[in-house]
């Protein structure tokens, strides 16, 4: 009998050892994807300047600001910055929210670990996602107002049959792209991009640049930030059959990163790392597009 007993404790211990050793594996990783973020986000030299391209000339927004009873519906007690920036020439007005590091490493690592990484592929798996992220949107979820991406994204097929569009530099040419609650929007001149059918850059005034984040959108598109994940692939991986709308897909991104901000997890990083890592049908980054 006392040795049935030992062996147990020998098993139990084993598995408090394991839980252990994963437990420690999983923090360290965190530590070394926060150095990552870290450098990143602010330099190589230990700065403190967010070095992220839109968040330039940040105030946080005042809680009494007016704001929050419309357009931070959702947001509220979150530290949104009220940031300009200028790029190449295009000036634009948003409403930002700034993930600090620590919590970049904690929802990346912890995506990965939902997705039943192995130990030894997990720097793999949240470098991963770090790159796709940063190519994405650098990290910076616009709530609303305009910030600056290369023309070339807006440079459509009708666009592409205008001199003016294809001439060399165009597509590089800096130009407001409009966004709400993490996501590119149309709201004037019926496109995503504050550009002319020739290509040309339109800049508007400060007063314009902040009714511009008032204005609610007449259209949304496909990927909602910072995980970048297309709507297309966020319906395959719910497995029901059904497409969001339009309203749908803006309250899923908002409460995904509203709830994201106090907790160790953002749901559409785990859906990320899920699609990538362990993909199933249509469930599937190949399929993003």
């Amino acid at each position: 009998m006392r040795g049935y007993f030992g062996i147990i404790a020998l098993l139990t211990l084993s598995l408090v050892t394991m839980d252990v050793s994963a437990a420690t594996l999983l923090d360290r990783s965190i530590v070394e994807a926060k150095d990552h973020f870290q450098s990143q986000i602010f330099g190589k030299g230990g700065g403190t300047k967010d070095l992220r391209y839109a968040a330039a000339d940040c105030d946080a927004v005042a809680t009494s600001d007016p704001l929050w009873k419309t357009v931070l519906i959702g947001y509220e007690n979150l530290p949104v910055q009220n940031c300009t920036a200028t790029v190449k020439g295009a000036s634009g007005r948003a409403l930002l929210l700034l993930p600090t590091p620590e919590q970049l490493a904690k929802w990346t690592v912890n995506a990965c670990s939902s997705a039943k990484v192995r130990p030894e592929k997990m720097t793999a798996c949240w470098h991963w996602i770090a790159d796709f992220m940063n190519d994405a949107n650098s990290y910076q979820f616009v709530i609303s107002g305009t910030i600056s991406e290369p023309a070339s994204l807006c440079i459509g097929p009708k666009r592409q049959k205008v001199k003016t569009c294809v001439k060399d530099g165009v597509g590089a040419m800096e130009v407001l792209y409009t966004f709400r609650d993490g996501i590119t929007s149309t709201v004037e001149n019926g496109d995503i991009c504050l550009m002319d059918q020739q290509c040309n850059r339109i800049q508007p005034t400060d007063d314009a640049l902040i009714e511009l984040i008032s204005k609610e959108p007449t259209k949304i598109s496909k990927k909602g930030r910072i995980a970048g994940i297309n709507r297309k692939v966020y319906d395959a991986c719910q497995d029901n059959g059904k497409k969001v709308t339009d309203s749908e897909w803006r309250e899923i991104v908002r409460t995904s990163m509203a709830t994201a901000w106090t907790s160790d997890h953002n749901d559409l990083i785990d859906l990320l790392a899920k699609a990538q890592l362990a993909p199933h049908g249509k469930c599937n980054m190949s399929e993003q597009g």
